[in-house]
């Protein structure tokens, strides 16, 4: 018995203070969208975690609130936020949240003296599935954006490709010139070409 409350106690305290991350990650995001998915998360973990609180309550056990070890993370994760990219760096921190919380529930079914529990937990499990399944798309959508706004690839070829000439139009060129007589000079602009535009940032409207 106490062993099978024990173990209930640490899912209970990972899940309260995954609640916590969430809602903090919450206040502390830039998009409604994300936002809203945060706090549904939090509320799923505060739900399940009451109902095991429940459980224990009832053959009057002690209800454990904070998991140590999950805090850390979750204090790592918020101050690695602040200091840069803040977007990525909540969703990446709350996607390792999930596969810890899934692994924390994986144990628990696995573990002898939970067996009267299985079914509640695996039914729970599958919730946290979904909200694992959905902060990993989340990931990923933002690491494709970072990949589709990141520097063409032209721009990273290796030095010795980019100074490579072009035998075939460096030499014809090479060759007009001394016929001309005009190597060795440096070629006027013409006033007719138009002038390329210049990137700038686009300006809010």
């Amino acid at each position: 018995m106490a062993q099978r409350l024990n173990i209930l106690n640490k899912l209970i305290s990972h899940l309260r203070t995954g609640a916590g991350y969430y809602r903090r990650a919450a206040r502390q995001t830039d998009y409604e969208d994300r936002e809203e998915v945060f706090l549904s998360h939090a509320l799923v973990r505060e739900t399940h975690a009451n109902t095991l609180a429940a459980i224990i309550e009832d053959v009057g056990g002690e209800v454990q609130s904070i998991h140590p070890v999950e805090k850390g993370w979750e204090v790592i994760g918020r101050l690695w936020a602040w200091s840069s990219e803040t977007e990525k760096r909540l969703v990446f921190g709350l996607e390792e949240h999930e596969d810890r919380t899934l692994a924390a529930f994986r144990d628990a079914i696995a573990h002898k003296d939970t067996d009267r529990d299985t079914h509640m937990l695996e039914q729970m499990l599958t919730d946290f599935e979904a909200t694992h399944d959905r902060m990993r798309a989340l990931k990923h959508r933002i690491r494709k954006k970072k990949r589709d706004t990141a520097t063409p690839a032209a721009e990273h070829q290796p030095d010795a490709w980019k100074a490579a000439p072009d035998s075939a139009s460096d030499g014809a060129s090479t060759a007009q010139q001394r016929v001309d007589g005009t190597a060795g000079t440096k070629a006027k602009p013409d006033p007719a070409a138009p002038k390329a535009a210049e990137e700038s940032p686009k300006k809010a409207a």
